[in-house]
């Protein structure tokens, strides 16, 4: 695979992380908010979104393209772990 690919490949990978761990950031922003009326399955989702973030942060510290694509992999792979789609 060319350079140009790669790093083209990386920059998606990249941003697509940024996007799903700002998305779920958001939606925890108010969780006061967030939980009025949530259902149990809402609530369950809603810390496992919460539990899968801090591990992933935890797991693979830094702001370079590296450690926002292994802490989307674990990202994933944590969500998974607790029976919720990523």
């Amino acid at each position: 695979m060319s350079n140009v690919l790669k790093c083209s490949r990386q920059t998606s990978v990249s941003l697509f992380a940024l996007s799903l761990l700002s998305v779920a950031l958001f939606a925890g922003a108010s969780p006061a908010t967030a939980q009025q009326g949530a259902t149990p399955a809402q609530l369950t989702r809603h810390k496992a979104i919460e539990t899968c973030i801090a591990r992933a942060h935890a797991e693979a510290p830094g702001a370079n393209d590296d450690a926002a694509r292994q802490r989307y992999l674990l990202y994933i792979s944590c969500m998974s772990s607790m029976g919720q789609q990523p």
